[in-house]
């Protein structure tokens, strides 16, 4: 993580924030009311532990905890008379940039306490132990999930896709003002973004519940212990994580995956089928569900899957092009094509969506168009280097006139 850049990537974004002060909000009771439906949906009675060895796994609340050690340290920096000129967001920013320097996008999952102790970590370490020292600090903390260039991890038999979490910390607004007419002026409080030195290709997500980050933290656990081949800790974990966060499709794929390494296909998709009847979809748990379907020949149901797949509303471009790399992989190049088309109207500034049309287009043999991707890659290429590989390839293509 690069921290020492960190700072004045904080500052810009705390500028911003404050720019925007006196905005307010709106609430949508059609979504709360869906999500509340969706948060009460019973997974475990879909499910049994029947044949499962019982495996202990730590609490949520172990995630969040800090060694007493740890947190007077902490505070006796924060509340050090030297940094009181600073907001308490600032410095929990400060605290953060000063200590920690081994983060990185694809390292490990810790815990709070391991990553004060090892100090290193991927994004979602970062975040568990923002969270615990801004608990420390009383300082009101958000997650906010986001659509990064995917990292691709292949264990066994097992296809790791990361995804990205970040934190924001608030200022406390202590004073209220009041517009001219005497009512109450709606203040939004600055706030900094505490994440990786941001890259390009980053776009922003919905806020998540501290309940849904703990979830990606099991789940995270999940795929580690499949690679491990504990199933059965893969399942208690998977479980942990479908509790705390229901309307999450991503732990309902977790669980799916995991029951079909138990030979429990049918517990598996029941859980797909309860998901789809109940829109709690994506389209990792639908192109999971449509594997599943393709494994046994069942082509009419595949078709019917494949079409709620192609009808899937996902804002993250990322998505789609891994979807369309898995496609691709397989030969199915037609289908590959419509993904990407979905990204680029996504996205159509990713470099990362040309770059991959060019390939589709190539392994089709439309050397003309894939020439054309590749020109429209070079032109948004955002750094030296990226720039540099998109002109060699283009050179290549021309040989081949």
């Amino acid at each position: 993580m690069q921290l020492k850049n960190m700072g004045l990537w904080l500052k810009w974004l705390l500028l911003v924030s404050v720019i925007g002060a006196g905005t307010g909000c709106t609430s949508n009771d059609t979504a709360s009311t869906m999500a509340v439906s969706k948060n009460t949906i019973n997974w475990q009675a879909l499910y049994s532990h029947e044949g499962v060895s019982k495996e202990t796994v730590f609490e949520p609340n172990d995630i969040y905890a800090l060694p007493e050690t740890e947190k007077a340290a902490f505070l006796k920096w924060f509340n050090a008379p030297h940094n009181q000129s600073v907001d308490p967001h600032y410095r929990l920013a400060n605290y953060l940039e000063r200590t920690l320097h081994g983060f990185t996008y694809n390292g490990s999952t810790h815990t709070a306490a391991q990553a004060a102790l090892l100090d290193n970590g991927n994004c979602l370490s970062l975040a568990v132990i923002t969270s615990a020292l801004a608990s420390v600090a009383q300082i009101d903390l958000k997650f906010q999930k986001m659509n990064s260039p995917p990292v691709f991890k292949k264990q066994g038999d097992i296809m790791m896709l990361s995804s990205h979490v970040r934190t924001k910390a608030f200022n406390i607004v202590e004073d209220e003002e009041l517009k001219d007419d005497g009512s109450p002026r709606v203040l939004v409080p600055a706030s900094v973004i505490i994440d990786y030195f941001p890259s390009y290709g980053n776009v922003k997500g919905n806020y998540v519940s501290q309940d849904a980050v703990s979830a990606m933290f099991y789940r995270n656990k999940v795929a580690l212990a499949l690679v491990e081949n504990n199933v059965s800790k893969a399942f208690w974990l998977a479980d942990k994580a479908l509790k705390l966060a229901p309307a999450d499709p991503e732990n309902v794929s977790a669980m799916a995956v995991v029951l079909r390494r138990l030979n429990k296909t049918e517990e598996a998709e029941r859980l797909y089928k309860h998901a789809i009847a109940h829109d709690v979809t994506d389209i990792t748990l639908l192109s999971n569900y449509l594997s599943l379907l393709s494994r046994q020949n069942r082509a009419q149901e595949a078709a019917e899957v494949a079409k709620l797949l192609n009808r899937q509303n996902d804002d993250n471009p990322y998505s789609w092009i891994a979807l369309a790399k898995e496609h691709m992989d397989r030969g199915e190049l037609v289908k590959a094509q419509h993904f990407l088309s979905k990204a680029e109207l996504l996205a159509p500034y990713l470099d990362d969506v040309y770059r991959e049309q060019a390939r589709c287009f190539f392994l089709q043999e439309k050397m003309g168009l894939a020439y054309e991707a590749l020109t429209k890659a070079h032109h948004l290429a955002w750094d030296d280097r990226s720039r540099e590989l998109y002109a060699a390839k283009k050179a290549a293509l021309e040989s081949l006139h």
